[in-house]
């Protein structure tokens, strides 16, 4: 992209308007430099302040709450006599361009919520009372704040929020009125050409250097992370900022003298949901990607799968992967797909280097071909995937190997540190993927795991900005998998901004860090990264938890978590480690998995607080039809915590006419009523460390004489029944007809006992009562009830 600034024409008065109602402000903004004659006994660089003029916020058009965007048009300026393009010019800094101090309106008042990348390719939540400590390479923050005069009237609400206190300790019920509260999210950016980060604030002059030779970092980071702009912090003056967080704007290549580009959004409402949401879908409007309304989850991602990672690691083979499937055959376990991970292909290992495009002769002597059909024919397998780096292998291609003289040496370039990757642009890209891809489709493969992602952007720096690294890379894969595979794709090791802004179309990205089998203590951590992470990218894409061990300390939890999750599922078993009993509420009878219409994500009153030692056990929400489900864990591992139904349901959507709501317990197999304004004190069950509850809670019409709830040995039972002909007046009697995903055991709730008869294809069943919990052992699919009018 050529170094030129093309800037907008100069903001209407509207839009100095909107601006003004931003409750994020940028005060004062630093550029990094690199001095173009520091060969000549210079300074390596310097910081300089530019004019407030290279920032502009515009309000979002169109948006469901008030959003703003975050735009930057600025130049380094050059010394006297270098102003022409072939001199030695001063160039940003390719990590840290542009530091930006940002004043937030009204301060936030409690904790925040954090998501931030703590490795190359993944995310985690952090919470933080003071903005000063907001992690390096944060890309969300959320947090809460009371009523305040200079707050847009249409952020404001009067509804309960469900926060929790610092510390995790819940707000009492009571009847005085809930305060008026906002949330707010501000979302970093990766656009067309660079990406930015959000941190905390690095401290007066005295904690930091000016200049960049032997700078020293600033206070309150925390510690591991990449501090960044350590250079430009004794020039930011810290008394104008309340908020005290910054905004750090980088392109990632070398001599570059002007940046243009969005590096933020902001957003205030009512819902913290909605907030997220407005600011995900602006940007994906900036950025023409799709967001996750328009990404279906593929077909031959939608069963039950296994995965050869964590049983097999690389040493997959052919005759191990049969040994297993026969297993699977053998428990009666349906797999619907196959995903033969790392390993598989013809690689030095020793280099990390893809060799061949083929498989290893040695571990799948007959070819990859045969062992597809051998899946396929002998075991059931509808689809079958391979794994794959972004890059090829972990360090490219090897430069001798079959693999080069097949897609061409033209269509690649050479890292810096001698790594051989697919070039940048459509072409090169193009290339890479159509010969591989094609390849993978004559053997019979028809789904791609491709790992590695954002290792691009670090492979390329210096050379390649953020953009050049990753958007036509990206749209390259994301075609030709649509068009080769029906866009059956898990995107994997990829949760850098620069990579998940720019996927136009795959459905399926990974939100975690690995699945630890042997480390039964990082169910906490998983859980935290998967669920909190998908606040952001569920937004975009269908979260994948990864695999799970079926033979485990944990294993029923994560079964819950990955039926909620409404990504794919499934797991990584060893031979002979398979219990059918823990996939047995997964899945139906032919490897199809239930799955609730949303992403699970936090309760409200779970995102301002960290879990792992709070007194309420944590608590993650879906939707599905007619009914939330919520699905408690404990994830203290000092002390059990406690399940509070009306904590974990305040503050969202309430039932359709607003008033008390029904809750299934799966468990106990009981209903309760729950009425508004009551206290639950310590009435609810207490969960261990690593034990689950799982909680149905009907949203529909409140005067509804039944409440179809679906098949109760499932998890996602409201997704194994659909409702079709009701309320038809048949002599004095309503009725309505279901039809059930399979034949079983399908339960409603009938909270006035007016039920009169079940008829399963037209012959009545017994029903058995449990208070308002009905159940009724189903071998047809349709299912009549009647009830008295």
């Amino acid at each position: 992209m050529p170094d030129t600034v093309v800037l907008d024409s100069p903001p209407s008065p509207a839009d100095l308007h909107t601006a003004a109602d931003c409750p994020v402000a940028v005060r004062q903004v630093a550029a990094q430099i690199i001095n173009g004659t520091r060969g000549y006994g210079g300074t390596i660089g310097h910081a300089v302040l530019l004019p407030d003029s290279v920032v502009r916020i515009a309000a979002e058009p169109d948006a469901d709450c008030p959003t703003w965007r975050i735009d930057v048009h600025a130049a380094v300026p050059q010394p006297d006599g270098y102003d022409k393009r072939f001199q030695e010019q001063d160039t940003f800094d390719p990590d840290c361009a542009l530091e930006m101090a940002l004043d937030v309106r009204p301060a936030p008042h409690g904790p925040m919520l954090c998501l931030y990348q703590h490795k190359e390719w993944w995310m985690r939540p952090a919470w933080c009372t003071n903005p000063a400590d907001i992690p390096p390479r944060t890309q969300l923050v959320l947090w809460r704040s009371d009523e305040r005069g200079d707050l847009p009237a249409a952020a404001k609400t009067d509804a309960p929020t469900g926060v929790v206190l610092a510390g995790g300790k819940p707000q009492q019920d009571t009847d005085e009125p809930a305060p008026v509260a906002t949330w707010t999210a501000v979302m970093a950016f990766s656009g067309d050409d660079i990406r930015a980060d959000l941190h905390g604030d690095i401290g007066p002059e005295s904690d930091g250097q000016k200049s960049v030779d032997g700078g020293t970092s600033g206070g309150n980071l925390p510690s591991g992370g990449n501090v960044v702009g350590s250079s430009v912090a004794g020039i930011i003056d810290p008394s104008t900022i309340s908020g005290r967080f910054r905004l750090n704007v980088a392109s990632n290549r070398a001599g570059r003298t002007a940046l243009a580009d969005t590096v933020a959004y902001v957003a205030q409402g009512a819902d913290p949901y909605a907030v997220i949401r407005a600011c995900v879908a602006a940007g994906a409007r900036r950025s023409g990607i799709a967001t996750v309304d328009r990404r279906p989850l593929p077909e031959a991602l939608s069963g039950f799968g296994w995965c050869t990672w964590d049983s097999l690691g690389r040493d997959v083979s052919e005759a191990a992967i049969i040994e297993k499937m026969e297993e699977f055959r053998a428990k009666g376990v349906p797999v619907s797909w196959v995903m033969i991970d790392d390993g598989w292909s013809r690689t030095d290992r020793e280099a990390e280097t893809l060799i061949g495009l083929d498989a290893d002769p040695e571990r799948f002597p007959h070819g990859l071909a045969h062992t597809v059909d051998l899946l396929r024919e002998r075991y059931g397998v509808r689809h079958v995937g391979v794994w794959a780096a972004f890059q090829g292998y972990w360090s490219g291609l090897e430069p001798s190997g079959q693999a080069v003289a097949l897609i061409g040496a033209e269509h690649l370039t050479a890292t810096s540190n001698g790594c051989l990757i697919p070039g940048p642009g459509r072409r090169r890209a193009t290339m890479f993927w159509a010969t591989w891809l094609s390849l993978l489709r004559d053997m019979g493969i028809d789904c791609v795991k491709i790992d590695s992602q954002s290792s691009m952007s670090t492979m390329t720096r210096g050379v390649e900005s953020y953009g050049e690294a990753t958007i036509e890379r990206h749209a390259a894969l994301d075609r030709l998998v649509e068009t080769e595979m029906g866009g059956a794709i898990i995107n994997c090791m990829g949760m850098a901004p620069e990579s998940y802004w720019h996927r136009p179309v795959s459905a399926v990205t990974r939100t975690s860090d690995d699945f630890l089998p042997h480390d039964p203590a990082s169910l906490a951590e998983h859980l935290l990264q998967n669920a909190y992470c998908s606040l952001l990218m569920g937004e975009l894409y269908r979260c994948d938890w990864d695999m799970f061990w079926t033979s485990h300390p944990h294993a029923r939890t994560h079964a819950l978590m990955r039926a909620l999750s409404a990504g794919p599922v499934y797991c990584s078993d060893a031979a002979g480690r398979t219990d059918p009993a823990v996939l047995g509420p997964l899945l139906l009878n032919d490897g199809r998995v239930p799955r609730p219409d949303t992403a699970s994500v936090p309760v409200p009153s779970a995102l301002l607080a960290d879990p792992t030692c709070a007194e309420s056990a944590w608590c993650v929400t879906a939707t599905c039809g007619d009914w939330r489900l919520l699905a408690f864990v404990g994830m203290n591992p000092d002390q059990p915590q406690r399940i509070r139904l009306r904590e974990a349901l305040r503050g969202l959507p309430a039932c359709a006419d607003g008033g008390e709501r029904w809750v299934a317990d799966r468990e106990a197999m009981t209903a309760e009523r729950l009425r508004p304004g009551v206290d639950e004190g310590n009435a609810g069950p207490l969960l261990a460390y690593g034990e689950s509850r799982l909680y149905y809670v009907w949203s529909g019409p409140r005067d509804a004489a039944v409440m179809p709830l679906g098949l109760i040995d499932k998890i996602v039972a409201p997704a194994t029944v659909a409702s079709g002909a009701g309320d038809d007046q048949v002599s004095g009697s309503a009725a309505v007809t279901v039809t059930l995903a399979e034949p079983g055991r399908f339960a409603f709730l009938d909270p006035d006992a007016r039920c009169v008869d079940v008829r399963c294809n037209g012959e009545t069943v017994p029903v058995h009562r449990n208070g308002a919990l009905c159940m009724a052992d189903c071998d047809d699919t349709r299912v009549d009830i009647r009830w008295k009018a």
